[in-house]
């Protein structure tokens, strides 16, 4: 079975800078990776990485066995959304449209079936002919996740999708994150610490570097990673345990 996700000795630099250095990681098909990080670490660069928007200084990725630009019909992306959001005057259906433009082959029953899909899928059918400008921060997050889903994607990438939601909201879209990852390859990007409720099975922190581990807890060398420094130096300060 071919991996979701690899990515094998990645670094990426803008001109003489580092942002990413050897970076390595594996995810399974169904496999639901937390990625966490400091501003500045790294984590946007590795978004854009992923999706084929910049190519690796150093080493390769693969999704679904593929580059990135030859895989994106099967990949779904939930960028980060800001406060005020869309000012265009676009109906919420046609939102989650625009997400077929790669589908060449769909008539336009076809398109209107798999709107309606990835609109039942996120709870947001009732809204399907109200302005997207009328909506909540929560729904409009919702909304751009029915987007990404309207292509049935086998890898869902997202990008702080709670960053500027309520607590209602937030517990709504993690539910359906929960949800959803029974049929997708979920990776999470966030800057939210309250996510034990969801099937987490890989947690990674990017700084420059990534480190990634089995579950949801952040290891000793993680917070190290967070923090810019070592494990040895945090331990010699007496802020982590020595093993």
């Amino acid at each position: 079975m071919v991996d979701a996700l690899q990515l094998s000795q990645v670094s990426f630099a803008y001109e003489e800078k580092t942002v990413l250095q050897d970076v390595n990681l594996t995810l399974a098909e169904g496999d639901f990776l937390l990625i966490l990080g400091p501003n500045g670490g790294g984590k946007s660069t590795l978004v854009k990485l992923l999706l084929g928007l910049l190519t690796p200084s150093h080493g390769h990725i693969r999704l679904l066995g593929q580059r990135p630009s030859e895989a994106l019909a099967c990949v779904g992306y939930v960028p980060q959304i800001t406060v005020n959001g869309s000012r265009l005057p676009i109906q919420v259906a046609e939102v989650v449209r625009l997400g077929l433009y790669r589908e060449k082959g769909l008539n336009r029953a076809q398109k209107q079936q798999r709107v309606n899909d990835a609109l039942q899928k996120v709870g947001l059918t009732h809204l399907a002919n109200q302005q997207f400008t009328s909506l909540s921060g929560g729904e409009r997050q919702r909304v751009l996740i029915a987007r990404a889903l309207v292509i049935n994607p086998r890898v869902l990438l997202l990008d702080e999708p709670t960053a500027s939601v309520d607590q209602e909201a937030r517990e709504q879209i993690y539910s359906l994150l929960a949800t959803l990852s029974q049929d997708a390859t979920i990776v999470l990007i966030t800057h939210d610490p309250d996510t034990q409720h969801l099937p987490i099975t890989h947690t990674a922190l990017v700084n420059g570097s990534l480190l990634c581990h089995n579950g949801h807890a952040l290891t000793q060398e993680m917070v190290a990673l967070s923090l810019g420094t070592s494990l040895s130096h945090l331990q010699s300060l007496n802020i982590v345990e020595s093993a």
